[in-house]
């Protein structure tokens, strides 16, 4: 109820091919004399302003997570800058016949991808800069292989078994990569909810008339 006894009802509606929201306001009208004439309907499409609402929402979603991220990113590569080069100090100093020479390749291959996956999860989650607004060539199948490594362990844990049928060579698109990141990142999770009891995930890429087709599925 509002003063002058108008009331105000948000209404979902079909306008110009898309579904908007309305405020409808509804108040009488009254003459000099103080009786009622009539009554006044106020209608005000609110559907842009609860569209920006909800990206604002989001963005500072993003950029919380961003701030997150960054903190752990921080964190975590310190230790593994450390881990890292004391690694390759033993691998100057170790004879390539050494068994343990393997040893430390290994450790250093873990260590460059753990960092790569911290490094992933920054760029996944911070917001998009001023002026990283523009649209680049993109490579759809490694972004499809960066968000799956960055999902690996969950996917383990939950018996999801992925499939990749991915394209053979690039297969680039123009776009925004974080934003890309993100889609795959939804589908991927929403995938994992989906197989509470574990299944197969399915990602498929290929080109066709020019233009670069993914397909995700899930037998959830």
């Amino acid at each position: 109820a509002q003063p002058g006894g108008a009331t105000l009802y948000r209404l979902p509606l079909s306008a110009r091919g898309r579904d908007a929201l309305v405020n409808v306001g509804i108040a009488p009208f009254r003459t000099p004399e103080g009786t009622t004439a009539g009554t006044i309907l106020v209608l005000e499409d609110v559907t842009d302003r609860a569209n920006l609402e909800e990206q604002l929402r989001l963005s500072e979603k993003m950029a919380a997570i961003g701030l997150l991220a960054a903190g752990v990113a921080h964190e975590v590569n310190t230790p593994l800058t450390g881990i890292s080069s004391f690694t390759q100090m033993l691998l100057e100093r170790s004879a390539p016949e050494d068994p343990n020479t393997q040893l430390l390749e290994k450790i250093e291959r873990q260590t460059f991808r753990a960092a790569k996956i911290v490094n992933g999860l920054l760029n996944l989650s911070r917001p998009a800069a001023s002026g990283d607004s523009d649209f680049a060539p993109v490579d759809i199948n490694v972004v499809v292989n960066d968000v799956l490594s960055l999902l690996e362990h969950q996917f383990a844990l939950h018996r999801i078994t992925v499939r990749r049928e991915l394209v053979e060579g690039p297969a680039i698109v123009v776009g925004l990569e974080h934003k890309l990141q993100q889609v795959f990142l939804n589908l991927f999770l929403n995938a994992k909810d989906a197989m509470p009891s574990g299944g197969w995930l399915s990602v498929k890429t290929r080109v066709e008339s020019g233009r670069v087709v993914t397909e995700v599925g899930d037998t959830g």
